[in-house]
């Protein structure tokens, strides 16, 4: 395996953001006398989020609580592209407020690493040889793009592991980053999040389905109905606009009928029209078929099942 070389370290370009000057200061200070010469940083999210759009960072260590924005949703749009050139460039998120709320938010907009302040640059050294050497792969999920945080009772799912672009191990390897290669590697990746992205989609639209239909059939009524048509009709709309180009483009017309459907759901969830409702359940059986001709029926019926199964866990 490649050494990662001290002098390789001047290199890397590192965003840093706190909010506590004299924290961003020292460590800054210090994480530049071990070799670490391109950091940058900064006080608050716009000018941070301006750096992340000009050249190419290898590395963002961000205070989760940085003025001027919101860190996770700047994270969330890094990870689906809509923010800075590699939405697969590494994320370590700092916080001060260690409290559960905070950390599942953290967790789920996609960052690779958090770490409790004060943190000492001996910490952050540690978490950047990890990125290195061992960084995880991503996985995408119908809510989620970023690096795997299943535990292994949960990688035997179906979900697959994608490797992504590393150029903070490149350059730590002493190699040389081949910009257009990156952009072309990107691009090609960004076609494979897509697509897992919606065959993602197409098992959360029948496992949102079938809470609907279970739902109203209970008594009394599951309260939450109104939310699962909500995020039926949010993800239907998803997969509508990320079909063109892709080599689902053959279900379209299927996806404008649960768009439709959906819709009309969605503006009478109170009170929804039995026939709409009759129709989720077939739609949403040939929609997951048409995403995923290669499945046998049973496995598929296996995993949303075992999807409602875990829903009902969290929610117990």
């Amino acid at each position: 395996m490649p050494t990662f070389d001290h002098k390789n370290r001047a290199d890397i370009r590192i965003i840093y953001g706190e909010r506590q000057t004299n924290v961003r200061s020292a460590l800054r200070n210090t994480v530049m006398s071990e070799g670490y010469r391109g950091i940058e940083d900064y006080g608050e999210v716009k000018p941070l989020e301006s750096a992340l759009s000009t050249g190419w960072p290898d590395l963002l260590v961000l205070d989760s609580g940085l003025p001027g924005g919101d860190c996770c949703a700047l994270i969330e749009s890094l990870r689906h592209n809509r923010t800075g050139d590699n939405p697969f460039v590494p994320v370590i998120f700092t916080l001060w407020n260690a409290d559960s709320d905070a950390v599942e938010r953290i967790v789920g907009c996609g960052v690779d690493d958090l770490l409790v302040n004060p943190i000492s640059p001996t910490q952050l050294m540690s978490r950047i040889e990890f990125l290195v050497f061992n960084r995880k792969p991503f996985v995408v999920t119908s809510d989620y793009i970023g690096p795997d945080r299943r535990d292994a009772t949960e990688r035997d799912s179906e979900i697959p592991a994608i490797d992504v672009p590393n150029t903070l191990q490149q350059k730590a390897f002493g190699e040389k980053v081949d910009y257009e290669n990156l952009r072309n590697s990107i691009s090609d990746m960004l076609v494979t999040i897509n697509e897992e992205r919606l065959i993602r989609h197409s098992y959360q639209i029948a496992f949102l389905v079938r809470l609907i239909t279970d739902g109203l059939a209970a008594e009394p009524q599951d309260e939450r109905i109104s939310e699962f048509i909500t995020r039926l009709s949010d993800v239907a709309r998803d997969v509508g606009e990320r079909l063109a180009g892709s080599r689902y483009e053959h279900v379209s017309d299927l996806c404008e009928t649960m768009i439709e459907t959906a819709g009309r759901v969605a503006l009478r969830a109170e009170s929804p029209n039995p026939k709409d409702i009759e129709l989720l359940s077939p739609l949403s059986d040939a929609l997951i078929v048409g995403f995923n001709p290669d499945k046998q029926a049973a496995d598929m019926a296996s995993e949303i099942n075992g999807m409602l199964s875990n829903f009902a866990a969290r929610s117990a």
